[in-house]
């Protein structure tokens, strides 16, 4: 999906996509712990791949179509947390290993 499709199509997510992107430049910006930056960068970075992740499947049309543009983003923020553990098939009953990757379920 184009930039100008999403923008059309899904307008709220859109915008916080672009929040999203514009939060992360700042951030990069900021002097602050390395450890703290990279904690809300990966937050943030979780947040978009899972849009960028949804937006072009089908499933992710009728889930958008279903709860409504406003559910569809509290997903995100809240799915964030453990988009990395996901990602490398760790159980989310269990903590995970010490790494870098995993900072994002602490941020904030």
């Amino acid at each position: 999906m184009s930039k100008y499709e999403c923008e059309e199509k899904y307008p709220q997510i859109y915008c916080y996509f672009q929040d999203l992107c514009d939060q992360f430049e700042r951030l990069y910006e900021e002097d602050m712990p390395l450890f703290k930056k990279m904690s809300q960068l990966l937050a943030i970075d979780a947040q978009l791949h899972i849009i960028i992740e949804c937006l072009p499947m089908h499933d992710g049309d009728e889930m958008i179509h279903t709860f409504g543009e406003d559910e569809f983003v509290k997903m995100v923020q809240k799915d964030k947390d453990y988009y990395y553990r996901e990602l490398v098939g760790h159980n989310m009953n269990i903590t995970p290993p010490w790494g870098i990757i995993y900072l994002s379920e602490t941020s904030e």
